[in-house]
């Protein structure tokens, strides 16, 4: 899977392009590898790499993941532990905590979400901290993070689907950011 997005933030528009593998590791294991690259990048990250390997055991998936981000002025190092269940009627459970190793700071991802059939839909929670460097020094200052979400997608054919989302999210005392996005996503 692969493509390009158009990503809007403070009267700021970064191109960013996007592939990801996954596939199958054999006895019960699959992972993923991705890449993301975003030339004219004022705050996106200008490239990232990441990586995944997950176990798939009696009604649930254990894993984790490591993903690495090149901004212009700063490195980010996460690990990803991950557990996915499987609940009734195609309905899956997935809990992320995104770990910081330099920064020290965490985000805790859930999501509840239907990935089968013709209608697919999804809604996020998530909570944790974030961090800015200071200008002067190695420090960081550290801010509480919420935000949540949902959106979902219809089959308009074999490889077509037509989607949207919307989102909120408050950064303490920084911002609060809202907004929602349509878009279109082919699978070959």
């Amino acid at each position: 899977m692969g493509g390009v997005k158009n990503v809007v933030r403070y009267d700021k528009t970064n191109n960013q392009f996007y592939s990801e593998i996954y596939r199958s590791l054999g006895k019960g294991f699959w992972g993923y590898a991705g890449f993301d690259i975003s030339p004219d990048a004022s705050f996106l990250s200008q490239r990232s790499f990441r990586v995944g390997v997950y176990k798939t055991l009696s009604g649930f998936e254990l894993g984790t993941a490591f993903s690495y981000l090149k901004f212009k002025t700063s490195e980010v190092y996460l690990i990803i532990p991950t557990v996915i269940f499987y609940l009734p009627k195609g309905i899956f459970y997935s809990g992320s905590l995104y770990y910081s190793v330099l920064s020290q700071t965490y985000t805790l991802l859930s999501r509840l979400y239907d990935r089968e059939g013709k209608l697919r839909w999804f809604v996020t929670l998530s909570f944790g901290t974030s961090s800015e460097r200071l200008q002067a020094g190695e420090d960081f200052f550290r801010y509480r993070t919420f935000s949540v979400g949902g959106g979902g997608e219809i089959q308009l054919n074999r490889r077509v689907f037509l989607g949207g989302e919307v989102k909120y999210e408050d950064r303490e005392s920084l911002y609060r950011r809202y907004g929602g996005e349509v878009y279109v996503r082919f699978s070959w």
